[in-house]
């Protein structure tokens, strides 16, 4: 029976304090430490990052929406505003050629039953949390295999709840996202994939990928058989661009996890992006034609208000 390894260092055992490795609570300029990252703002408690609580609006935000062609009443403002005022739940979906994937399902079924009626304090206010939930429109994976699920706490609430429950579910998804299992992705992020069905032989350009969701998504795709079974050696490519080389780092990572040598990361300008082929006798391809194109261009960002609620200020 395959069985989930432990990961030492980051999720495990001789894990070094945070501190001493320049982590986000300081250091040598790690994610949050030297110049004044995310570190130096939790000790001071700005930006909502100590508080519970947090000021969900903004007047230059009602200003500006107000008077954009969108909302037809000022009822529509409202709801949208309702919306963006509610923590965004988490989502995350199974890797269909996961070599985890039965154990991954068989634990998800024993989370979905033993978290029924969950009730915890998350930070220093009781809340009704639940068990993470199949997301209905996903589709089925092979032997009809659940493809995604949600959990009704954000990742930033997962951190705060104090219920054992919710702290071994939190530990479960870090280690089998780590391993290539699941990727945790927004809902919304998950639709572009699956309206483009992409297969074995197609040329897939992903002209704004970072930091990789989508991208693992449509690699996975890349590796699938009609009949659902794993191809180890497709056809076709997926070429990963981003224009910023520090987001190519994270693509880099996230891509690393599925271990595959179908994929490519360039690092263009997507305006720019030249012209690809080559002159190898055994795959004489002067000019590359490709079959996907997705562009999932910078927007405002303000639909992040969900997840960062500190972006109100």
């Amino acid at each position: 029976r395959t069985q989930l390894p432990r990961i030492m260092g980051r999720h495990g055992g001789n894990k070094r304090k945070r501190d001493d490795r320049g982590g986000r609570g300081g250091g040598r300029g790690g994610r949050g430490g030297g110049r004044g990252g995310r570190g130096d703002k939790r000790a001071k408690g700005e930006g909502g990052y100590v508080l519970e609580k947090y000021a969900r609006d903004n007047a230059l935000h009602e200003e500006y929406y107000k008077n954009q062609p969108f909302f037809t009443s000022e009822e529509d403002y409202k709801k949208m505003v309702a919306c963006l005022q509610t923590d965004l739940p988490s989502t995350f979906r199974m890797n269909t050629n996961s070599a985890y994937a039965s154990v991954i399902q068989t634990r998800m079924k024993n989370f979905e039953e033993s978290m029924k009626g969950v009730v915890g304090m998350v930070g220093d206010e009781e809340k009704a949390i639940g068990a993470p939930t199949p997301i209905s429109w996903y589709p089925r994976l092979r032997a009809n295999q659940t493809g995604a699920w949600e959990f009704s706490l954000s990742g930033r609430l997962m951190k705060k709840a104090d219920n054992p429950q919710v702290k071994s579910f939190r530990q479960f998804l870090m280690l089998v996202n780590e391993l290539g299992g699941v990727t945790r992705q927004e809902a919304v992020s998950m639709l572009p994939p699956l309206f483009m069905d992409v297969d074995s032989s197609h040329f897939v350009l992903d002209m704004c990928a970072a930091p990789g969701s989508k991208t693992v998504q449509l690699l996975e795709a890349l590796h699938t058989n009609a009949d659902g079974t794993y191809c180890d050696s497709p056809s076709g490519v997926l070429i990963a661009n981003d224009f910023n080389s520090r987001r190519c780092n994270l693509l880099d990572l996230q891509l690393k996890r599925l271990g595959s040598s179908s994929v490519m990361i360039t690092n263009y300008a997507a305006q720019l992006f030249p012209e690809l082929g080559t002159k190898l006798p055994q795959f004489p391809l002067e000019k590359i034609r490709y079959d996907r194109i997705l562009c999932d261009v910078p927007c405002s960002g303000d639909g992040t208000f969900r997840k960062n609620p500190d972006g109100w200020a």
